[in-house]
């Protein structure tokens, strides 16, 4: 049986694990230090003094006084009976804005923090522990954590690919119990680690997993660590905390404190903005603290809202603002959400849909595509689509980023949601309705146009037609090539997810894209990567029994990649456990097929899905199940 038959939530990409070619010694020791190492498997971005988090959600001054001290009174105090904080609330009540402000409080106490969010990879599970145990080591408070983490690492550097469970026992218990001096550990004796959005992570399993794990470690008397953990309240996990005396519990649910510091907020906020003497009036601002409902990040966006300086009529919309009739925690919400995304102009709102849908979705890289990059697979101009968007820019920023093309920094703009709440309301289609970013219609526009760059740069990626470019003097062509370069990547890494998204049977036309797109060249030019239900969605759209599925499947062509070895990624299915056993990492080499049988099986019982593909090949003998 292959040593992958029990394996779940892992990544293989090309089939190496880590890569530690250049790093070793004669005696395989690897050359770099061994934080170095960690730091390559860890997600800096979820930190809570990240730059890519800037500037962060806190709490806005003289606001949440009562939770702060409770949280400083329960971290400080050491005749606490209580290693865990749990800190729980609706989507927008301003969890992560308090998360923050006690990570900025107590940061002379401070060992770690991870921030999940759903959005470019801060919700992937097997770099969290990694991330948690990099800051430990790295804080001076605790150096023989550091130096016995370092010596695990390099004993067994393959530690970061382990299972969450051991992880968190060999990176984060482990470097404890050796430990030996009694004044680190004194020292270490009120570390707090902070952990926001949990249910932001991707796999409820996993999400119970981490709980367990935290829970039973504040049984081990040689853990020193207080775990402050920010979620809503999910069934799947809640259950866990039962426990008698197991963790403290703080709830942020509406309350005459809660409605005294949105206030507090909105008038000070409001007050900034250059409005006429006197607007917003305070009866105004009591009525918004009402549909605010407990919710901070209506607050929020109403601020943003009628700050925005392209708003015209800033007092009518206001009123009809407050004159809807409606109540309930997300209602209020989605009303306000609605309203903003109806200041599109009509003619723009594909562009904008299309651009945020890529923004989520694109499979291509850890970040988000640029303005730029989006404009030029649209075939559009960049001032087009960043105009498009202007109408919602109380829900969104562009925040400036730089890109590489030529080996030079170019200056341009990547879309960052405000809340992830606005996220939810795109992706639902019965609260977003027309504005619902998954619709055929959508995809079929995004799909469509991947195949038009792969046409174009199917010989030469320097036939690809750019709609636009940078601005720069310097290596233009070189700095044209480098762009044209990611666009292609995009198109190829996307045309499949995107194709299926759309819906193969309902676009024909689609089918005829795929048969004509020569993958075999993308895999060995680019590396292609297909993830699991990208893949089982395909699979399952292909018309059986056909010529075109006969030519579908012919070698060199779309389910024929010539792969060195095989790269999938395991999800999620209904909460349930996808589970591969690899017979044979190398699936085969040019003209040897590795034949994905579009009659797959699915074999479903109670708690695991398993998904069945025959391989043919002279390489591998046995089947993958």
């Amino acid at each position: 049986m292959s040593d992958f038959s029990a394996a779940s939530n892992f990544v293989i990409s090309n089939s190496q694990f880590i890569n530690l070619s250049q790093n070793h010694d004669d005696h395989g020791t690897p050359r770099s230090h061994g934080l170095q190492f960690l730091l390559n498997h860890t997600t800096p971005d979820a930190t809570h003094n990240s730059f890519a988090r800037f500037p962060p959600p806190r709490c806005f001054p003289g606001t949440r006084k009562k939770c702060l001290e409770e949280i400083a009174t329960w971290a400080l105090n050491p005749g606490s009976t209580h290693r865990i904080l749990l800190l729980t609330g609706p989507a927008g009540a301003g969890k992560s804005a308090l998360a923050q402000s006690s990570a900025e409080l107590l940061h002379e106490h401070l060992g770690a923090t991870y921030f999940f969010s759903r959005h470019r990879d801060r919700d992937d599970p097997i770099r969290f522990i990694p991330t948690i145990a990099y800051q430990l080591a790295s804080s001076l408070r605790i150096p023989s954590y550091s130096k016995n983490l370092q010596d695990r690492l390099l004993r067994d550097p393959a530690l970061v690919t382990k299972s969450i469970a051991t992880q968190f026992d060999e990176l984060i218990l482990a470097p404890f119990r050796g430990a030996t001096m009694p004044r680190d550990l004194a020292n270490a004796t009120r570390t707090l680690v902070i952990i926001d959005g949990l249910d932001e992570c991707k796999g409820n399993g996993v999400q119970y997993e981490i709980v367990r794990l935290i829970i039973n470690s504040v049984k081990d008397e040689t853990c020193p660590l207080l775990w402050m953990i920010s979620s809503r309240e999910e069934a799947h996990f809640m259950s866990a905390f039962s426990e008698p005396d197991i963790c403290e519990t703080m709830s942020l649910t509406m309350s005459p404190d809660v409605d005294e510091d949105i206030y507090e907020y909105l008038r000070e906020s409001l007050k900034e903005e250059t409005f006429r003497p006197g607007w917003p009036t305070d009866h105004h601002i009591r009525r918004l603290v009402h549909k605010s409902a407990g919710l901070f990040i209506f607050a929020a966006t109403v601020v943003r809202f009628l700050g925005d300086s392209q708003l015209q009529n800033a007092e009518e919309h206001l009123d009809n603002l407050l004159s809807s009739n409606s109540s309930g925690l997300l209602v209020e919400l989605d009303i306000f959400y609605r309203a903003i995304m109806q200041r599109i102009p009509e003619k723009s709102l594909p562009m904008a849909l299309t651009t945020l849908l890529i923004t989520i979705e694109s499979r291509h890289s850890q970040r988000a595509p640029t303005i730029l990059e989006i404009a030029n697979l649209l075939g559009l101009s960049s001032r087009a689509v960043s105009a498009s968007l202007s109408a919602i820019r109380s829900l969104i920023s562009l925040d400036v980023a730089s890109s590489f093309y030529g080996n030079k920094p170019i200056e341009d703009h990547i879309i960052r949601f405000y809340h992830t709440s606005f996220v939810e309301f795109l992706g639902d289609p019965v609260r977003s309705r027309e504005f619902c970013l998954y619709q055929p219609p959508l995809f079929l526009l995004w799909a469509k146009r991947c195949f038009q760059v792969l046409r174009e740069g199917e010989e030469n990626w320097d036939q690809i037609n750019l709609t636009n470019w940078p601005n720069k003097d310097f290596e233009p062509e070189r700095v044209r090539h480098d762009l044209k370069s990611v666009i292609y990547r995009q198109a190829g890494h996307n045309s499949i997810p995107a194709s299926t998204s759309a819906g193969l049977r309902a676009y024909p036309e689609l089918l005829r894209e795929l048969k004509h797109c020569n993958y075999r060249r993308l895999a060995e030019s680019i590396g292609v990567k297909i993830w699991e239900a990208d893949l089982v969605t395909l699979i399952d759209q292909l018309p059986k029994n056909s010529i075109l599925s006969a030519c579908l499947v012919r070698p060199s062509n779309l389910l024929q990649f010539w792969w060195n070895r095989i790269t999938l990624r395991a999800q999620k299915a209904n909460d349930s456990q996808t589970r591969f056993s690899f017979a044979h990492m190398q699936i085969g080499y040019g003209s040897k097929s590795a034949l994905l049988d579009p009659g797959y099986r699915l074999k479903v019982n109670s708690s695991e899905r398993w998904i069945r593909y025959s391989m043919r090949s002279p390489d591998v003998s046995q089947t993958l199940q």
